[in-house]
């Protein structure tokens, strides 16, 4: 028989807290810690329902029972039951200032292909050690992913009406036979980097537990587990959980039954 006392410990356990101003006889309301969310909801907070209108037989030691499973469950992302908030914006776990901002790598500026809306890129090759010309000779180019960027608009201005003989083409002032002039037009171009929380990557131990060990999973086999983790507590090597395995998983936890709110 499940207690109030053993769902007391399992939230103090997990780090959480009663929320004691707005709970009652009807509810428990038990908040995650901060920069936590509960893996069975992804939210902040958990309502759990004491007494339920459509069975009133419904045992105070089975809706405890309901509680603790709640706070147990377990998917890829998740640590004893929880996991990172990944919403910069929340106002619970990410205040304002806190880096969480977009970060400029690189700026300057470049060529926009008007027709099919790409950047210009550049390729490097070399002038074979040719007499009276640079080693290498820079040439503007469509067909390469990286991006041609220069840190001033005169300079992208040049190479758009001007195209440098392959002797003396580099860098700054490179071959551009891509192309008729109004063909392309001069763009600022800023490279960005967004800051985001990492994905919660399962050790192995976790992962065994999800996969062998869970309830409703596909492979769930108790033994199989026992058998495995007690070969890797006493030493045994294993090899890294792959991305494919992980990924598997994850698509597995994602079409099992939402729990409720």
């Amino acid at each position: 028989m499940t207690t109030r006392k053993q769902v007391l410990t399992q939230i103090k356990k997990m780090g959480c807290t009663v929320d004691e101003e707005n709970q009652n006889d009807d509810f428990l309301v038990i908040d995650a810690p901060k920069g936590k969310v509960f893996a069975c909801t992804g939210t902040h907070c958990l309502v759990e329902p004491l007494v339920d209108e459509f069975n009133p037989n419904l045992k105070r030691s089975d809706a405890y029972k309901e509680i603790i499973g709640d706070l147990t469950f377990s998917n890829i992302q998740s640590v004893n039951g929880l996991m990172d908030c990944e919403d910069p914006e929340c106002d619970i776990c990410h205040p304002a200032g806190n880096n969480m901002t977009d970060k400029i790598i690189k700026s300057g500026y470049g060529l926009l292909h008007k027709k099919t809306n790409k950047i210009v890129g550049f390729k490097i090759r070399s002038n074979d050690g040719g007499d009276f010309c640079n080693i290498e000779r820079c040439e503007l180019s469509l067909d390469e992913d990286n991006i041609w960027i220069v840190k001033d608009k005169i300079t992208a201005s040049y190479a758009r009406v001007n195209s440098t003989p392959w002797y003396n083409a580099d860098y700054e002032s490179p071959a551009m036979d891509i192309g008729e002039p109004e063909e392309f037009e001069v763009v600022k171009i800023e490279i960005t980097a967004t800051p985001e929380i990492p994905d919660h990557i399962p050790t192995f131990e976790e992962y065994m537990n999800l996969k062998y060990n869970t309830p409703g999973m596909k492979y769930y086999d108790p033994k199989h587990y026992e058998f495995h983790i007690e070969q890797y507590r006493m030493g045994a090597s294993c090899a890294p959980v792959s991305l494919y395995e992980i990924e598997e998983l994850m698509k597995e936890i994602s079409n099992t039954r939402p729990r409720k709110l």
